[in-house]
């Protein structure tokens, strides 16, 4: 007989326990949300909450197959795109629906991700 196990909430003795030890954090005050990347372990994932502001409660979980270098949420939609990037400059942007358990889409790119900002309408028009 299989048993399957859902996890609801990891209860931890301090804010972020399912990120670990944060290394980047962005807000959207607008949705009174938090984004929260925490460090990437050797030969693991990076992993990427999302907190409710006012409560530090996490909305969702992501991990990052790279260590997170950068992370902006769109002005509108519920979407948060995430930089990656190691040593070797490999890395990639993901688009990132927070409502969902799994990125978007994906785009790889032949350098780590730095930075990134949502230009002009919000709309397709950005840059990474």
């Amino acid at each position: 007989m299989t048993i399957s196990l859902r996890i609801d909430r990891i209860l931890g003795d301090r804010p972020f326990a399912e990120v670990g030890d944060p290394v980047l954090a962005v807000d959207d005050e607008g949705r009174g949300l938090l984004a929260v990347a925490g460090v990437h372990e050797f030969g693991s994932t990076a992993p990427v909450g999302v907190y409710g502001i006012d409560d530090l409660t996490c909305r969702a979980l992501l991990r990052a197959r790279y260590p997170v270098r950068a992370m902006a949420f769109h002005p509108r939609l519920p979407l948060l795109v995430v930089g990656t990037g190691d040593y070797s400059s490999k890395g990639n942007c993901s688009f990132w629906t927070w409502r969902r358990a799994a990125p978007r889409r994906s785009s790889s790119t032949s350098s780590a991700a730095k930075s990134w900002a949502w230009n002009g309408s919000a709309n397709r028009n950005y840059a990474c």
